[in-house]
């Protein structure tokens, strides 16, 4: 699972006009500082969990009018937060919602980011409750070893772009005579299109075997990593680093008598 900040408003990055212009206007509704979060999930199978929103609502809370006309789709949840941000209760509350409970009796494993909210103990101890194992990935290599950021991100903001692009192209507009900005309604909808258009077979479940973790054992699947990562693994730097790097690894997760925890702190920290 991972997360990302997103806006109402999300014009693209290039567009086209005549050369030697100093300035370019770019249409949008006003709302582009106004954000909200998206935490994204999935498994190593392909298959898709809920995108979980999470809204900005001054007051803590959707107002119940609002919230009693919201369609929400079925690959989306709802919730909010003061700044629009994952917060450790929230994060708490998607183990609930989104995770869930271990249905098929085999323990499970969750893999996240070293964000101090993945790092608490109340999290350690639903994690438990829910039957799961947590492994955090070292500070630095997301990059390298997070499937989101590899290769889920850049499909989705892609698509949600795309969704925003359309809303901007039917110009409803106010009695005022501006553009419409987006509903909360709006963002849902674009949300639930742009994770739909993520594809569980071709960028989910290979995002997994890019980052060297559902892979084969035996090596047969080494091929599957992504290019800097291959390029760790095969020795394509120095081969010292690389030895030097898969021992520090072997030793920090299979090391009994280390004093360093499989997350990367000692017990006292």
């Amino acid at each position: 699972m991972d997360q990302t900040m997103v806006r109402f408003d999300e014009p693209y990055a290039r567009t086209n006009d005549i050369a030697g212009k100093s300035t370019i206007r770019i249409t949008n509704t006003g709302c582009k500082k106004r954000g909200f979060t998206v935490a994204l999930a999935a498994t190593a199978s392909g298959h898709k969990l809920p995108a979980f929103v999470i809204l900005k609502e001054p007051t803590g809370r959707i107002p119940p009018r609002v919230l009693k006309d919201l369609k929400v789709p079925h690959n989306v949840k709802v919730t909010c937060s003061f700044n629009g941000w994952m917060t450790t209760n929230l994060m708490e509350s998607w183990l609930t919602r989104i995770w869930g409970p271990n249905e098929d009796d085999v323990r499970r494993l969750i893999i996240l980011d070293r964000a101090s909210i993945h790092r608490t103990s109340s999290l350690q101890e639903k994690l438990k409750d829910l039957d799961t194992d947590l492994v955090l990935i070292p500070a630095g290599c997301t990059g390298l070893l997070q499937p989101a950021v590899v290769s889920w991100m850049a499909p989705f903001k892609s698509a949600l772009r795309r969704e925003w692009a359309v809303f901007i192209r039917n110009k409803q507009k106010t009695l005022a005579g501006n553009l419409k900005r987006p509903t909360r309604q709006d963002v849902i909808g674009f949300v639930s299109a742009a994770w739909e258009a993520v594809t569980e077979e071709e960028t989910i479940s290979k995002s997994f075997k890019r980052c060297g973790i559902s892979n084969a054992l035996d090596g047969s699947e080494d091929g599957l990593f992504h290019t800097r990562l291959a390029e760790v693994n095969v020795g394509s730097v120095d081969n010292d680093i690389t030895d030097e790097l898969n021992e520090e690894c072997v030793n920090l997760i299979l090391d009994d008598d280390s004093d360093i925890s499989f997350n990367g702190f000692s017990d006292n920290d």
